[in-house]
């Protein structure tokens, strides 16, 4: 095929899982823009592109549930290739090869990069897998297309070499390995220089950025230099694991305008049996004491974290330790996830499984802890003025302007932590504006306010 034809060709990227695929489908789809092909709608597209989970059993089998909906396309729609990739297609190549014929394409996160070589060979009549061992050093890529919104993520790094018993991430995306600050800070200009307002950092573990290497510069050189770029608005951290959250780090995010009060801390459990089975670092105790350290030094700030539930041979005095962990904490986000037994991960051979319909129970019973907490600290905020980034303006039937108007806070995350609705905005409003609003009530984890003028 050449490039006149790859110029007629359309797609489109079904983005599943996490933040990390969201950027990655960025670059999938600048690199096949690059090439000639098209970005279209789903039903427009003569190549669809499914990026995969495969971290837990409820997201694979979301992942697959996608994959065969987005086949049908084949035969009832414009559809001429459909490809596989993301986690899944990393970790299970070979049998989504077989089980899958409706996929013209396996390609794991290893082989990623080169999508658009492989589209050729596919456009052409060829059905292809390729998923090999991931590289030693990250894999710089540019021309990242995305949509224009006010805030993107971007990854710094990726891969873990932690270990959890549990966690399967290094099985499918290798040893840790940062970026170079230099392709970050390009990076970070290009989506400023396109409206881009906040940038939050991702990663397995970005707290942990340029480790694998004692001459990498830290976190803390890389925040230095994102907060030279002048359109850069906000800065936000997501996923530092607790062992590397120095003391540095959280002088270094109290004293910026720019970095958010921020920090996703994720602790898996309080338990110091638990944590040991899960081979954690740390204890609860050192947990409470590194969140009072954040709130010590940041007043105000916003702690989020996740909890797995039901991990083998968690006892009912290991639930009740969570519990009390979780009240004298007073965590201001909970991502809640049970125990999915994932092969090739040490846990997957544990003994001591804890029934389904207990997992069942122990969810629902910190979900309502959960949610208490949260009306707890919603209606603490009513009266409360801040910073809020503007994400989305709609009017009503009559046509009057700016009758909606949706936002988030500094202390408010993409996707997980809610949303502020401004009332009784004003018809100069637009999409990337920050404004300070005065909070006037409050349903849980969302917001209400109206504009300080």
């Amino acid at each position: 095929m050449d490039a006149q034809e790859s110029k007629k060709k359309t797609f489109t990227v079904a983005t599943l899982g996490c933040a990390k695929n969201d950027v990655e489908s960025d670059f999938i789809r600048g690199s096949l823009e690059e090439l000639g092909y098209v970005y279209s709608e789903l039903e427009e597209a003569q190549v669809i592109i499914v990026l995969t989970c495969g971290f837990i059993e409820c997201a694979k089998e979301e992942s697959i549930e996608a994959i065969l909906e987005l086949g049908q396309y084949k035969e009832e729609g414009t559809c001429e290739a459909l490809i596989v990739t993301g986690c899944l297609a990393q970790r299970y190549c070979e049998s989504l090869y077989e089980e899958i014929p409706e996929a013209d394409g396996i390609i794991g996160l290893s082989h990623i990069s080169d999508i658009g070589k492989y589209l050729t060979d596919i456009l052409e009549g060829k059905r292809i897998k390729k998923a090999g061992q991931m590289p030693l050093l990250y894999q710089e890529r540019r021309n990242r297309s995305r949509a224009k919104e006010p805030s993107a993520y971007m990854q710094i790094s990726d891969g873990c070499d932690n270990r959890c018993t549990y966690c399967a991430i290094p099985l499918i995306r290798g040893k840790y390995r940062s970026r170079s600050i230099e392709s970050l800070v390009n990076e970070a200009k290009n989506l400023t220089d396109q409206g881009v307002k906040e940038i939050v950092l991702i990663g397995q573990d970005i707290a942990a950025y340029g480790i694998e290497n004692k001459d990498q510069p830290k976190l803390e050189t890389l925040l230095d230099e994102l907060e030279y770029l002048d359109k850069l608005e906000w800065i936000r951290l997501l996923y530092c694991q607790p062992q590397h959250i120095t003391n540095e780090l959280i002088q270094r995010v109290a004293e910026s305008d720019k970095i958010c009060p921020y920090f996703d801390i994720p602790f898996q459990h309080a338990s110091n049996n638990i944590l040991k089975r899960m081979r954690r670092v740390g204890n609860g105790e050192e947990y409470l004491r590194l969140i009072g350290k954040v709130r010590e030094l940041m007043p105000g700030a916003a702690i989020r974290t996740s909890f797995i539930i039901g991990f083998p041979g968690e006892t009912e005095e290991d639930f009740q330790r969570l519990i009390e962990f979780i009240e004298d904490a007073e965590l201001d986000y909970m991502g809640l996830f049970e125990y999915s037994a994932e092969e090739g991960t040490e846990a997957y051979e544990f003994p001591e499984r804890i029934a389904k319909e207990v997992i069942r129970d122990r969810m629902r019973t910190i979900a309502d802890i959960r949610d208490n907490l949260a009306i707890k600290k919603g209606n603490a905020n009513i009266g409360r003025k801040v910073q809020v980034l503007v994400e989305n303006i709609e009017g009503n039937n009559d046509g009057v302007k700016n009758v909606y108007c949706q936002g988030r806070t500094r202390y408010q995350a993409p996707e997980v932590d809610g949303e502020i609705v401004i009332v009784d905005t004003k018809d100069s409003l637009k999409v990337g504006d920050i404004v300070e609003v005065k909070i006037t009530s409050a349903h849980g984890y969302d917001l209400e306010g109206e504009l300080v003028c």
